[in-house]
């Protein structure tokens, strides 16, 4: 997928004017923009959710799955218009990290099982640890939501837990206890070009029987399956952002 550039402007205005963000979701490499600022930019990455587990014997509910991390840095040096790396995770638990220009300049650690990714495995100017899904039981657990800027992501319960510390600071909330989906964060978002990005809400897990809730993007953890064979949700993919201005 190629990354989709979006702008916004912040009240007041920093000097120079407008802010701008780059969202990248795929690939292993992204041209630098070529009114890359050095001296006034952040990178912000966000790793990978894990999957819930699969219900493991009848009326029996699984784990849901832990979310990614959260860093930052800010102001890396770039050169404008050159290639520079990268690697996105892909969620469901086996994905690595996601990091940006190097692992060793800015990465979000992924989730990997029920634990959040740990701020311990992140690098970065700003760690934040991602939720954890809740264990199974008589219920199955939902996912945990996406670690962002402004929160770590929110422990879940049977609903799933939300993203970023919190609805209201732009991490998508989490889904409810009969399987649905979490929300999508939106805390970086265009609403002229219906672009919406941010920390993802953990998936719901079950009450009843039946399959866990996948995870809201980006990087929150699915839900856990109920009864014999009934699989989790999917966890979430990873996300970088550019945010840099001219």
């Amino acid at each position: 997928m190629k990354p989709i550039a979006i702008m916004r402007r912040r009240q007041p205005p920093p000097a120079g004017g407008v802010t701008k963000f780059m969202l990248i979701t795929s690939g292993s490499t992204f041209t630098v923009p070529a009114d890359w600022n050095s001296a006034n930019n952040k990178i912000h990455c966000i790793g990978g959710g894990a999957n819930g587990g699969t219900g493991p014997s009848s009326n029996t509910g699984a784990a849901g799955g832990g979310a990614g991390a959260y860093a930052s840095k800010n102001n890396v040096s770039l050169t404008p218009g050159a290639t520079a790396n990268c690697q996105v995770a892909i969620g469901g638990g086996n994905s690595g990290a996601t990091w940006c220009v190097s692992s060793s300049t800015v990465s979000a650690a992924s989730a990997t099982g029920t634990a959040g990714a740990s701020d311990s495995s992140c690098i970065g100017d700003l760690v934040r640890s991602g939720g954890s899904g809740a264990s199974g039981g008589s219920t199955s657990g939902g996912g945990g939501g996406a670690a962002g800027p402004i929160g770590a992501g929110n422990a879940s319960g049977t609903s799933g837990g939300a993203g970023n510390g919190g609805t209201g600071n732009g991490g998508g909330a989490g889904g409810g206890t009969q399987g649905q989906a979490g929300g999508a964060g939106t805390l970086w978002t265009q609403t002229s070009d219906s672009i919406q990005a941010g920390p993802g809400g953990g998936g719901g897990g079950r009450t009843n029987n039946g399959v866990g809730g996948a995870g809201g993007n980006y990087g929150a953890g699915g839900g856990g399956g109920r009864s014999t064979g009934n699989a989790g949700g999917a966890g979430r993919p990873g996300l970088i952002v550019l945010e840099w201005t001219p």
